[in-house]
């Protein structure tokens, strides 16, 4: 029987991740801080790109709505996605 925290690790299906990862933090978040995210996720998806908005805590969308939409814009056009979600560089 699998415990509710093997459950929820998905540590071994990140090998399969073949497209762009953007991970966004608040740098006032006390849940998951940044350098957690940072040494929990790239082991496992060393592509990802953090980007991390000052002033912003755990509910990163609600605090900071237009900087999270901001960092999403320029990760798109970094990545210059296709439709389909699969980079086109």
């Amino acid at each position: 029987m699998n415990t509710f925290q093997e459950i929820l690790d998905v540590s071994k299906q990140t090998a399969s991740v073949n497209v762009p990862v953007s991970v966004i933090a608040g740098s006032a978040d006390q849940v998951e801080k940044e350098a957690a995210l940072r040494e929990a996720i790239l082991p496992l998806v060393p592509t990802a790109r953090f980007k991390t908005i000052e002033g912003v805590g755990h509910l990163t969308p609600l605090e900071g709505p237009n900087e999270v939409v901001n960092a999403i814009a320029d990760f798109l056009a970094e990545e210059k996605l296709s439709d389909n979600g699969r980079a086109t560089k």
